[in-house]
């Protein structure tokens, strides 16, 4: 990741090694950026800038508008595929998150926002049909119907009340004496309505 300032507070604890321009800093209005090898050799250049067809300050998306500015409002822009050429517009976004996602994957507006699936995108702000549900299910292990397979209990648990044993009353395993001495003070009450 390259910045202007590497020692601002945003990038401090970030766990990635963070390249500071030692020549000025970035105009928020577009220009060229270059990344070079120990001797000199090119390994990337790009020339952004901060108007069309580069990521704008307003982004519609589905009906809904949210506005993403790599124009110094705390947005970066973000390479979306590192294969593809990175002088094209069309293969950048400005980040979703402010301060940009160094070190970790790039922002996406959309991915599964319904939080009570098996792959819940904290991150997305538009639902984009991906949303799984094939982890939740009876995660109970003494029900009748558990599955390992689960992670989320969706309270579909069953269980089978029948007792093999009904005069164990103590739960022992064995019918006894104890089991008797358990019974007979209750012999004769009258059970509640």
């Amino acid at each position: 990741m390259t910045v202007s300032d590497a020692g601002t507070a945003n990038y401090a604890d970030l766990g990635v090694q963070v390249f500071q321009m030692d020549l000025g800093n970035f105009s928020n209005s577009g220009e060229s950026v270059s990344i070079e090898d120990g001797f000199g050799n090119l390994l990337d250049a790009v020339d952004y800038d901060d108007a069309a067809p580069w990521p704008s300050q307003t982004v519609a998306v589905l009906g809904s508008v949210l506005v993403q500015s790599p124009d110094g409002g705390c947005s970066t822009l973000e390479l979306i595929q590192t294969d593809l050429n990175n002088d094209d517009a069309d293969n950048w976004q400005a980040s979703w998150v402010d301060n940009g996602t160094p070190g970790a994957p790039n922002s996406s507006a959309f991915g599964c926002a319904d939080a009570s699936s098996c792959n819940y995108e904290s991150g997305a702000f538009f639902d984009d049909g991906s949303c799984t549900y094939d982890c939740i299910g009876c995660t109970y292990v003494d029900a009748t119907n558990y599955d390992a397979a689960y992670t989320i209990d969706n309270g579909t648990c069953e269980f089978d009340l029948t007792d093999d044993c009904p005069a164990d009353l103590n739960g022992d395993g064995l019918v006894t004496t104890s089991d008797l001495l358990q019974f007979l003070p209750e012999f004769g009450s009258a059970c509640p309505e």
